[in-house]
């Protein structure tokens, strides 16, 4: 039976992609803050589909790190949505993002001068002086003791953990434990994501009673699921779902839960529909 509900899962994760892309596709919003919304929308879309794949493929654990990255921009959004002006909180949010990419891409660069490859010196200088000037002050934190500048973290002063805290949904205080705590070992590739290919690669009659491919799969699954259909409702830009696919996919997911209540093994979890 578990088996077949991560059959029935992923079909469902594979009908709200659908959606999702024939909205995307349909979606022409005549402002900044509505294709901001796009363009938030689609980047989830990819990260979903990524998660899907991987799955299906047998690599749940790889999963864990797209289905990470879409809490995180849920939250985000969520946050977001708090500011009195959404726009200039966008804004700001669209500022921070193009201050790491600068930063990513002067990394990049000095690596390829470390490496003796031929660098681009005025792109080199370009973004120094970007940096050096007024258009990232907000975000500039304490200089280092050798003099040199330090970035603040995050675009809103908050850190995941913290912004889980004070989400409005009571299931991210919940759900922050499972992708930081128990899915840690798996994003990181520490020895815990190792161990278990590890034993069965020396012992391969071993049967581990405490770990389930089927069981995690079934979580990360349910995570995307629950997480996507969320995150539509956090941007104002993308019309939302049918009343009637929405409705729908609650109820097939609530089937599933009871599947699994029936069996003795509940969603790991917590969900609202």
């Amino acid at each position: 039976m578990s088996a077949e509900i991560v059959t029935k899962l992923l079909e469902l994760l594979d009908d709200l992609i659908q959606d999702a892309r024939k909205v995307a596709l349909s979606t022409n919003p005549d402002t900044e803050l509505g294709r901001f919304d796009r363009g938030v929308f689609e980047r989830c879309i990819s990260v979903i589909h990524a998660a899907r794949v991987l799955v299906s493929a047998g690599h749940w654990e790889t999963a864990t790190s797209p289905v990470r990255q879409l809490y995180e921009i849920v939250l985000n959004m969520e946050h977001l949505n708090s500011y009195h002006d959404r726009e200039l909180a966008a804004i700001k949010f669209i500022r921070f993002g193009s201050l790491q990419e600068a930063l990513a891409t002067l990394a990049n660069l000095e690596y390829e001068h470390e490496r003796g490859e031929r660098t681009q010196l005025k792109q080199v200088l370009e973004i120094r002086q970007a940096l050096e000037g007024e258009t990232y002050d907000e975000f500039r934190a304490k200089p280092r003791r050798d003099g040199s500048p330090q970035w603040r973290q995050t675009w809103c002063g908050r850190n995941i953990a913290e912004l889980a805290r004070e989400s409005t949904n009571r299931l991210h205080h919940v759900n922050y434990k499972l992708l930081y705590s128990a899915w840690s070992e798996q994003t990181h590739g520490s020895p815990g994501a190792l161990l278990p290919r590890i034993v069965d690669s020396i012992y391969p009659e071993r049967i581990d009673p405490l770990h389930s491919e089927i069981e995690s799969e079934t979580r990360v699954i349910l995570m995307a699921l629950v997480l996507f259909r969320e995150l539509w409702t956090l941007l104002p830009g993308i019309p939302p779902q049918s009343p009637a696919a929405s409705q729908e996919q609650a109820l097939r997911m609530n089937v599933l839960a009871e599947a699994r209540k029936a069996n003795g093994k509940p969603f790991i979890i917590a969900f609202d529909l």
